[in-house]
């Protein structure tokens, strides 16, 4: 009966340890948030986020999935706002759709809209990081950015 009772107790310490394991591993693979947006024809979502507590070398990624219609363009708009002191040091890098659209200094994609064809849920993913040259100017910096969603249906164009 103590035999029994110790191999009931050892299966069941074995799996709570092997689902611990595999939520810890899901939570190290995270790329970040995800986020919804819909956007109905014309009509332009938001997302902000603050980026701030970045060491040299530091990166993060967010996606975002647009519910898009069928068959239109997708604009996506990047504006600093409030605080915009890291602006100058931060790298991104963007996918629409899978494909990149911008790869470079963020201070660049400010105000000139990312604009590709979308349909139905399209992936947005921004990349942003500090690149490891960057020293103490950046130190205790941050930066507000806002990002903006708009599908333009070609039919009703």
């Amino acid at each position: 009966m103590k035999k029994a009772a110790l191999i009931v107790i050892s299966l069941v310490l074995a799996g709570m340890i092997a689902l611990s394991v595999v939520l810890i591993v899901q939570a190290v693979r995270s790329d970040g948030d995800v986020i919804r947006i819909q956007t109905d024809g014309g009509t332009a979502e938001e997302s902000a986020f603050r980026v701030e507590g970045m060491l040299p070398g530091d990166s993060a990624t967010r996606t975002y999935i647009v519910g898009c219609g069928e068959g239109g363009t997708l604009t996506v708009t990047f504006e600093a706002g409030g605080e915009a002191g890291l602006l100058p040091y931060v790298t991104a890098r963007v996918e629409i759709g899978g494909e990149e659209r911008f790869s470079g200094a963020l201070q660049d994609l400010i105000g000139s809209p990312l604009v590709c064809p979308a349909s139905g849920d399209t992936y947005v993913t921004v990349e942003y990081g500090l690149p490891l040259g960057v020293g103490n100017e950046a130190q205790g910096a941050a930066l507000d950015l806002k990002l903006s969603f708009a599908f333009t249906n070609e039919k009703e164009s």
